[in-house]
């Protein structure tokens, strides 16, 4: 389970950087972010093996968001960054409901709701 925080236009502004055992996990660390903006800090790196450019946000020196893709150009990831920093300001807490969904392997799962998660 993860998180993903998403524009007006539905559009992936970033996403959390693990993948959490469960819902209750994953809402806590996206609330942490919400609160916690003002206390990250930002990275971008040049993957050499995809030739993209990504980033990522550390708060309190542990991994908690990434880009949700890679970019060409390094000034088109800095503003990717630029949107998503922009967005957790005005992001609620994250609304979460359960929808049972059955995966691949037949369990049910999951899903949360709108804002940030």
């Amino acid at each position: 389970m993860s998180w993903r925080l998403a524009g007006a236009n539905n559009r992936e502004l970033g996403r959390s950087a693990q993948v959490y055992p469960d819902l209750l996990r994953c809402v806590e660390d996206a609330v942490a972010v919400i609160a916690g903006i003002a206390r990250t800090q930002a990275l971008l790196a040049l993957n050499h093996v995809t030739g993209l450019w990504v980033w990522r946000l550390d708060l309190d020196e542990r991994p908690v968001a990434v880009a949700a893709r890679g970019h060409q150009r390094r000034r088109e990831c800095e503003y990717s960054l630029s949107r998503f920093l922009a967005a957790v300001p005005d992001a609620a807490a994250p609304d979460v409901h359960a929808h049972p969904r059955t995966s691949r392997r037949g369990r049910v799962g999951v899903l949360g709701g709108t804002g940030a998660a």
